[in-house]
């Protein structure tokens, strides 16, 4: 019953490294840069645990497990790791079983030179075998010179040798093949997206392309009548440039941060919209604070933000029979919300969750960019926009930026 604890805990002293060994994979495949410190915090960790364990419980089976962790570190190319880790076996033989150093020194070498001959030849998947069967040959030889020899309790170390190693090969295996699946996938779904962004924005720039071709068509220039084509020419032709343009920016979005006055900004975008509220006879209410509120940003982009979430609230309010938009603000020592508030048709669920989606718009002639280039325009100045809508009462849109105090 002894031995069967022993090994119990030694399987789990083994799961370790291979579980953060997992966690590392996954990270350095998604990151450029990743610290492999953790990685080798684990092997040497392990590495010092089946030592303590092997003193603990006075078990001879540490001769053949604590190779295992050095092992791993070979199979993940932990050049250094593997050295040091040599070096304490080394010394743990020789203070354990007064092995000669010699002796031990050659059959690390060895290990060495399989992980160089089964690297270089393509061999990796076979080096736990090699390996094993190097050092089962060794610890025979160590057993029968420098250990008392037990054959049925040899054997049975021997099976469980061989049932745990294969077991890591096999963890390595699946882990490695179900990572480069998942990565799979998400180059699939990748190149879904980009397909589908790049089928969308064929088939908005298509359709203002089709309407000028067949006004051109129609054009003749001795027919005066003809000359109201033009403005109808030039708003497509406008249109298809302001999607190319949204599309451009979305891809990479230039940021020229300066110190400015948010509410300075806020009366110039409302300004823009005075006239457009008093001709639809929509109630325009600000509630914004004079008092001088400075943030770090790029006063052409966030204005660009607030003139596109404002006309959205127009067009969302576009029949209502009280049409209502208001603007305000509130602040705290950190941050300042910036709140667009109106009374229009709102948004499902469903909606919502898609609203930061290039290309996904509810409009009848929207491009579905305006939403997701604010986003990113915000993100870019460390702030966040989150909206809060319900169907047929009303949207509201929530900019938070960091201010500066001065």
């Amino acid at each position: 019953m002894q031995i069967i604890n022993v090994l119990l805990i030694d399987v789990i002293i083994l799961l370790y490294p291979l579980i953060v060994r997992f966690i590392h994979i996954a990270h350095s495949k998604n990151i450029d840069k990743y610290d492999n410190s953790l990685l080798d915090f684990s092997l040497m960790s392990s590495l010092y645990l089946f030592y303590e364990h092997s003193i603990l419980s006075n078990e001879t089976i540490l001769i053949l497990l604590i190779n295992i962790p050095l092992l791993m570190a070979f199979i993940d190319k932990r050049n250094l790791v593997s050295v040091l880790m040599g070096i304490v076996l080394i010394h743990i033989y020789y203070l354990t079983y007064h092995i000669p150093y010699v002796l031990l020194i050659i059959e690390y070498l060895i290990y060495y030179i399989i992980y160089v001959a089964t690297y270089y030849y393509k061999f990796r998947k076979h080096y736990l075998t090699i390996s094993f069967i190097i050092n089962k040959i060794v610890m025979t030889y160590i057993m029968l010179s420098y250990v008392n020899f037990n054959v049925v309790v040899e054997a049975f170390l021997l099976i469980i040798f061989v049932l745990i190693s294969n077991l890591i090969l096999y963890v390595f295996r699946i882990s490695d093949d179900a990572l480069n699946l998942n990565i799979t996938i998400k180059e699939m779904e990748k190149e879904k997206r980009i397909s589908e962004s790049l089928f969308k924005i064929t088939h908005e720039i298509k359709n203002p392309i089709a309407v000028c071709k067949t006004y051109l068509d129609m054009f003749d220039f001795s027919n005066k009548d003809h000359e109201r084509y033009i403005p109808i020419i030039k708003e497509e032709i406008d249109k298809t440039l302001y999607l190319l343009q949204d599309f451009l920016s979305i891809n990479k979005i230039k940021i020229n941060k300066e110190l400015l006055d948010v509410n300075i900004l806020l009366n110039d975008v409302a300004s823009q919209f005075d006239m457009v509220m008093k001709s639809k006879d929509i109630s325009f209410i600000y509630e914004i604070d004079d008092e001088e509120i400075f943030i770090e940003g790029d006063y052409n982009r966030l204005n660009q933000v607030m003139t596109n979430i404002i006309k959205n609230a127009l067009e969302a309010i576009d029949e209502h029979k009280s049409p209502c938009i208001l603007l305000s603000t509130e602040l705290n020592d950190k941050n300042i919300k910036i709140i667009v508030s109106d009374n229009g048709v709102g948004m499902n669920e469903e909606q919502l969750s898609k609203i930061k989606e290039p290309f996904y718009t509810t409009k009848k002639n929207g491009s579905g960019l305006g939403v997701s280039l604010s986003y990113n325009i915000i993100e870019a100045h460390g702030g966040s926009i989150t909206y809060d809508s319900k169907e047929f009462i009303g949207t509201k849109a929530i900019i938070t930026l960091p201010i500066v105090n001065i």
